[in-house]
Parts: C-alpha cells; sequence; structure tokens
C-alpha cells in the first residue's frame, strides 16, 4: 500500500497504466457494439427527412433537455433535481485551479504554465464538493432502494453499478480531504490523502470504459445522432 502511495508512483507509473487499460476497454467496448451491429443492423433508411438535421440536434440539446420534455423529469422530478446538481457540481468541480492545472500539466508536460483566470475558487470549491457528495449519494441510496424493492431501476442496474457510482463518490471524497488537507493538517498527511484521491481518480478511469459511466464520454456522439435520428423522423 505504501508503494501504490508514494507520488512518484502515482504520477508517473500509474498514469501510463491507466492510459493502457482505458485504450483496451475502449477497444473492447467500441468492438462489442460493432459486433451487436453486425448481428442486428438497422433495417431500412429513413426516405425523406421531415426536418432539418441540425435543427434536430440542437433540438435535442436544449429543448428535450428541459423538464417538460424530459422522461426523468416527468417521472422523477425531485430526482432529476438531484440529477442535475450531480452533474453540474461534478463539472464545476473539474474547473478547480488544481485540476485545471493539472490536466493542461499532463497534456503539455514540460511547458511552463501560468494559472487560469477562470477557475472555482475557495470556498465555493468546498461547497460544491460538499452538494456533489450529498447529491451523489441520494442517487446511489435511490438506486440500492428500487434493488431492494424491485422498483424500476432494478430493470436496468447491475453489479457494476455498485461498483463505478461508489467509486466516484470516493473520489470527490478524497479530493474533497485532500483539498483540506493541504492547507490545515500536518505533514506528511496531506501528501498521503493528495496521493491516495490521484490513485481513485486513475482507478475510477480504467473502470470508466467497463461500465455504464462510459456515457459521460458517448453522450455527445449519442445525443448529436439521436437529434439526426429525431429531426428524420420529425419527432
Amino acid at each position: 500500500m505504501n508503494g501504490l502511495l508514494e507520488p512518484s508512483f502515482a504520477i508517473t507509473v500509474l498514469p501510463y497504466v491507466t492510459v493502457v487499460v482505458m485504450a483496451f476497454g475502449f477497444a473492447l467496448r467500441l468492438a462489442r457494439w460493432f459486433i451487436a451491429w453486425k448481428e442486428a443492423p438497422v433495417m431500412g433508411k429513413v426516405a425523406v427527412t421531415r426536418h432539418g438535421r441540425f435543427l434536430g440536434v440542437v433540438e435535442n440539446w436544449t429543448v428535450n433537455m428541459l423538464p417538460p420534455r424530459d422522461l426523468a423529469a416527468k417521472y422523477e422530478p425531485g430526482f432529476y433535481v438531484v440529477g442535475v446538481t450531480m452533474h453540474l457540481s461534478f463539472i464545476a468541480l473539474l474547473l478547480t485551479n488544481v485540476h485545471e492545472f493539472a490536466l493542461l500539466k499532463f497534456l503539455l508536460p514540460g511547458v511552463e504554465l501560468a494559472s487560469s483566470p477562470f477557475y472555482v475558487p475557495k470556498p465555493w470549491s468546498h461547497v460544491l464538493s460538499a452538494v456533489f457528495l450529498v447529491s451523489l449519494l441520494l442517487m446511489i441510496l435511490r438506486r440500492i432502494r428500487h434493488w431492494v424493492s424491485g422498483r424500476a431501476l432494478r430493470a436496468i442496474s447491475s453489479a457494476r453499478d455498485f461498483v463505478a457510482a461508489p467509486l466516484l463518490w470516493l473520489v470527490g471524497l478524497s479530493g474533497f480531504l485532500a483539498s483540506i488537507a493541504a492547507s490545515t493538517w500536518p505533514y506528511p498527511l496531506p501528501t498521503y490523502i493528495i496521493t491516495l484521491h490521484i490513485v481513485i481518480v486513475q482507478v475510477f478511469l480504467m473502470y470508466v470504459p467497463f461500465s455504464k459511466f462510459i456515457h459521460g464520454v458517448t453522450v455527445f456522439i449519442v445525443r448529436t445522432l439521436f437529434g439526426v435520428r429525431r429531426a428524420e423522423y420529425g419527432v
């Protein structure tokens, strides 16, 4: 465990392992999608496009995501709000200064980088962390409740759903603790907490291609193509 929590290992060796595992996972997922498409291809094509494809894409990214059109908002408006809150707080947390700097440093190694003028400062980042942790925990508990009681979500749940979401919650928790430890906890605790956060993030990233969280990567493609298809059918 001590070796795993060595900062040099977490930021120099483990990232390469993460990239390899993610690449393998995405290749495997794409192969499975291709095989499924070959075995059951979509039959026929739409003869006439009833609405402009571009307008269909725009509509699917705007109007169809609003509560009056979104199915989740119609059936469970409370958890629709919780889900939107979780996603928005997660995106906002990615815009904290340390995350922006770490990402740019990874993408542009060896380049001297200045602090970004566009980032979420403290203590707002702490507030966002709390909001994210609470909203994601509520979503996890909701799925557990549906699983135990045999309600709607059980039909689309699998054991992997109870791995990915808790992993993401641990990412948020370790990040929250790391942000606090960096300025208030005695050395060397901050080093271990920050390194633990980096390790958990990479474990989560390695698991993404094998879980439903792959939608975070494919959502741009899927939602755009679905908007094109809705336009073709005039939906």
